[in-house]
């Protein structure tokens, strides 16, 4: 193993735009801190061209890197046996040379798994049911670029990360970290922004988010007016029912104008507190449901037809359903009256915790902790 001491540099390369998203989970001004210098390489550019985040962020340790020739003349300005690469770049064709220039320089390396609950268990009959569906064609074109990667990577001597940190305990990890929702759920102070009761949405930013383009390759989505629409017409249902509004915890990357979701408050950045002090939470396939797993809500997931048809969203949500023992409901078809709205079974709710969350050795230590020591061995 690589040893980590008197290691004081640490470079994060970022296949993302720097937004304060990203100054939060990797812990950039409390590593600087701590004493270590911190710079970020933001490659979006790079591995996905035109991309453009809104709230994106300018600072004097972010290098905007464009190309792979800028990348390369970077990594020989700097002290590579004293520094510690975090790498978030997706692994595909196009980042192949990045991630054999790392390996070529026996770069350290280290990957931060922070989205842990975005990658579920599920069983061979599942997969098998699944490879035999419409996802067929999808699935194959999937394993073989995955095959030819792997390839390349063998043939070119390419070496993985030195640690992979993940609060996962389904992946092949070196050393376990807290999922950041769990870190915020747990370490923070959690203040009440509404004096009233109130059903919060955990929006998507379904079908505008710039992963769906960028990420998942999509180039046309469904009808955005429509799938705002049909969640529109069950949001006022429940609130006649219910007496209560229901508020629009916004996505990260969401950029909305204020009238998507009829005049209804839309609170961005503040998806915790909103869940942990409401009364019922609304999602699909969100991140976020761990606030709503940890808090222990009633919850009830809904879809559209729209939602629907992009499959691969479609997929993820009936296998985190089927995990956490709910149905889903289609506010297209499905009777609102029908739709179940309660709390995730004790030992279901648990055993998620303990295999995405957290873990018995971290659950009272904070990822910067983990870190530090890591980085400092």
């Amino acid at each position: 193993m690589i040893s980590f001491n008197n290691m004081k540099n640490i470079v994060l390369i970022d296949h993302e735009p720097f937004t304060k998203r990203r100054r939060e989970i990797f812990y950039i001004e409390e590593l600087r801190q701590a004493g270590f210098h911190v710079e970020v390489w933001d490659i979006s550019e790079y591995v996905f061209p035109g991309m453009r985040i809104v709230d994106s962020i300018d600072a004097a340790y972010v290098n905007k890197i464009n190309t792979y020739n800028d990348f390369h003349r970077c990594l020989n300005e700097v002290d590579i046996n004293h520094t510690i690469f975090i790498v978030e770049c997706i692994k595909n064709w196009h980042t192949r040379k990045i991630y054999k220039l790392l390996s070529d320089k026996k770069c350290n390396t280290v990957k931060i798994d922070f989205y842990a609950n975005t990658v579920l268990r599920e069983s061979f009959q599942k997969k098998l049911k699944r490879l035999f569906s419409s996802a067929f064609a999808r699935i194959i074109k999937g394993k073989a670029k995955s095959l030819i990667l792997g390839c390349y990577n063998k043939w070119h001597h390419v070496r993985g990360f030195e640690h992979y940190l993940s609060s996962s305990a389904i992946v092949n990890r070196t050393g376990m970290i807290n999922h950041p929702d769990y870190e915020r759920f747990k370490f923070e102070t959690h203040t009440q922004l509404l004096d009233k009761d109130y059903i919060v949405f955990c929006d998507n930013y379904f079908p505008y988010h710039p992963d769906f383009k960028y990420f998942f390759n999509y180039k046309e989505m469904p009808d955005g007016k429509k799938y705002q629409a049909a969640l529109n017409r069950f949001f006022d249902y429940l609130e006649n029912k219910y007496q209560m509004p229901v508020v629009i915890a916004a996505h990260p990357k969401s950029d909305y104008t204020g009238e998507e979701f009829g005049n209804r408050q839309i609170i961005k950045y503040q998806t915790d507190n909103l869940i942990i002090h409401s009364s019922l939470v609304l999602l699909h396939s969100s991140n976020s449901i761990s606030y709503a797993v940890l808090a222990d809500k009633p919850i009830a997931f809904i879809t559209t037809d729209g939602y629907n048809s992009v499959t691969v969203f479609k997929e993820r949500m009936n296998l985190l359903t089927n995990l956490l023992g709910k149905r889903i409901f289609n506010l297209d078809c499905d009777d609102y009256d029908l739709i179940d709205y309660s709390n995730i079974d004790k030992n279901i709710r648990e055993k998620y915790i303990f295999t995405y969350l957290t873990s018995g050795q971290t659950e009272y230590k904070r990822n910067l902790d983990v870190l530090c020591d890591l980085l400092l061995s």
